[in-house]
């Protein structure tokens, strides 16, 4: 509620932005409820983990990216995370990922040149966070590309069945 309240007052009604702001607050309290998500099947064994798939998210939000981050931890994925293209990179050259997860607007670049640059070396599949506003912009650039999808919401259920539908 209070987030919601910053949100449609001091930020211009940007939620993320709004949680953020909170998560910097040193005085009061707050809580941020998330509800655990879960798909058909049981939590994966120490064995599973070891082949477990590797997920690099990359958003300037850090609600976004724990958010994500939390979801796909508790279904068994190796999870790391960025806050740029440029973090990104290193992140990379440790661990290839089997699939990223990004902004298409990042803070020191486009997600789409981003991606370019990537897949320039390895084919790894992208997934856009992006709302039906600014879709029809990037779903043309998207076809050159090859194997990258848009989400229509930053619903984490909708994220989580592209990435099981991609990977």
């Amino acid at each position: 509620r209070v987030a919601k309240e910053i949100a449609e007052g001091t930020l211009g009604g940007d939620f993320d932005k709004a949680l953020d702001e909170m998560l910097t607050w040193t005085e009061g309290d707050f809580e941020i409820k998330s509800r655990p998500l879960a798909l058909d099947g049981d939590k994966k064994s120490a064995d599973d983990l070891k082949g477990a798939k590797k997920i690099l998210i990359v958003s300037q939000s850090l609600v976004v990216r724990k958010l994500i981050e939390r979801a796909f931890k508790g279904l068994g994925y190796n999870v790391n995370t960025a806050e740029n293209a440029t973090q990104s990179e290193s992140c990379i050259k440790k661990e290839f990922p089997d699939i990223i997860i990004s902004e298409i607007k990042l803070a020191d670049g486009s997600g789409l040149d981003f991606c370019k640059k990537v897949k320039a070396d390895k084919d790894i599949p992208f997934i856009f966070l992006t709302d039906d506003s600014i879709k029809s912009e990037f779903e043309e650039a998207l076809k050159s590309i090859g194997r990258a999808e848009l989400t229509k919401t930053h619903e984490v259920s909708e994220i989580v069945k592209i990435v099981e539908n991609m990977i």
